[in-house]
């Protein structure tokens, strides 16, 4: 007698194997990893979107800051207040807040000081 391939993805195969009392712990473990299966996929994926969220913010964040820094830069040119290497360092190392508080003063007092 020859082997006969049954495929168990097929409504009649499945009950054939899974269906007996017998081997009813087999099925409930192969639905259990099935589902721990799902799971984790779903976390993968809710930890990618979480990451790309917060690169998104991040890249956000840097392009307000380096916008901030060319509105400086020009204000600075139209009103000739100098930009040294020290004022240069000074405006690389600020962050968001601290470079909209300087845009602020040097709008309203026209120097740097």
């Amino acid at each position: 007698m020859r082997p006969v391939f049954a495929d168990p993805k097929t409504d009649f195969v499945f009950k054939r194997i899974f269906g007996s009392e017998v081997h009813k712990p087999l099925l409930i473990e192969l639905l259990d990893l099935y589902d721990r299966a799902k799971i984790a996929e779903q976390d993968a994926r809710g930890a990618l979107t979480l990451a790309e969220r917060q690169g998104r913010e991040v890249g956000r964040e840097e392009g307000r800051e380096e916008e901030l820094r060319e509105s400086i830069h020009t204000f600075c040119q139209a009103f000739e207040i100098e930009l040294g290497a020290d004022r240069e360092s000074i405006l690389a190392g600020m962050g968001t807040a601290e470079l909209k508080a300087l845009q602020v003063r040097l709008f309203r007092e026209r120097r740097w000081s």
